[in-house]
């Protein structure tokens, strides 16, 4: 059996990555087998025409386990698949490397959601108020803010 690995960090909390880990699961048509209040055991759904593709049809399987991290969250993507050769290997590194791509393409979408500032009810000091309330929680870096606390000062 072949087994691979992944950690990464997104910053944002727990409670937000459960349910962008499932909509990335629902996205590549993996099918959930197991689940907990930290983790989802996932196993890949090969289609008849795909199975060419496959050693033995053999089908990749991800453990996805999230935790906190400061004030971010750690994922780790944890597979096996049977099988040592390279072929099975190299499937099995692809199929994690394309579900982290997924899950951070949909916190990506979750934290431009949540930096949204609303400009026309906010007085200056509490959009730079708020501006410097994301940069401290690390949900946006010095150059964005530097950027958008430029465009706060020249609307006014």
């Amino acid at each position: 059996m072949s087994k691979s690995n992944l950690i990464f960090i997104i910053t944002l909390p727990v409670d937000k990555i459960r349910n962008i880990c499932k909509k990335a699961i629902s996205e590549i048509g993996w099918r959930i087998l197991n689940e907990g209040n930290s983790y989802y055991i996932i196993k890949e759904e090969v289609n008849k025409m795909n199975m060419m593709n496959l050693v033995n049809t053999n089908c990749a399987k991800i453990e996805v386990t999230w935790s906190n991290y400061n004030d971010s969250t750690k994922i780790l993507l944890d597979g096996s698949i049977i099988g040592f050769g390279p072929i099975q290997s190299n499937h099995l590194k692809g199929q994690i490397g394309r579900l982290k791509n997924i899950i951070e393409i949909f916190a990506e979408k979750e934290i431009n959601q949540i930096t949204k500032i609303n400009y026309n009810n906010l007085s200056i000091s509490e959009e730079l108020e708020k501006l410097s309330q994301l940069l401290e929680k690390g949900i946006i870096d010095n150059d964005e803010f530097q950027k958008a606390k430029k465009k706060i000062i020249d609307n006014y």
